[in-house]
């Protein structure tokens, strides 16, 4: 629920700006996304909600040259790997081509600066997809 009121927040800021021209992006967790894990069913329900958000936001907003994308990075911190059962941590590393996930500094910032730069302006209503190669095995 904390994401999903999150974007919501989100869309009442962006919709009530006097200059409009900005970029918003969202992330979604890969893992949840393509199913590895187990009993995760109501978190990647709110993170395709986001995802479909996004989509409309794009097009609504667009018009007051206002991008929205989402990143799908497949990114962890040490804590966030650490907070994962080693077992299950394992498995989810086994279908990634790189095997390993993301850093989010190095591997992820980078598109971030990207998205909110001049490069990507004609760039909206896109998920952007950080996977290491693991879309490939899906």
């Amino acid at each position: 629920m904390v994401e999903k009121r999150t974007a919501f927040d989100a869309c009442r800021f962006f919709s009530s700006r006097s200059d409009r021209a900005a970029d918003w992006l969202e992330a979604s967790f890969v893992v949840v996304r393509h199913g590895y894990l187990e009993g995760y069913a109501g978190y990647a329900a709110a993170k395709e909600a986001i995802r479909s958000l996004t989509r409309t936001a794009a097009h609504e907003w667009g018009q007051f040259n206002i991008h929205v994308n989402v990143i799908a990075p497949a990114a962890m911190t040490a804590s966030m790997m650490n907070a994962i059962d080693a077992k299950k941590r394992e498995m989810i590393l086994e279908r990634f081509p790189l095997k390993r996930f993301g850093d989010p500094e190095k591997d992820i910032a980078p598109l971030v600066v990207f998205l909110c730069g001049p490069a990507s302006g004609y760039m909206t209503g896109n998920t952007v997809s950080v996977l290491g190669g693991v879309a490939m095995v899906v």
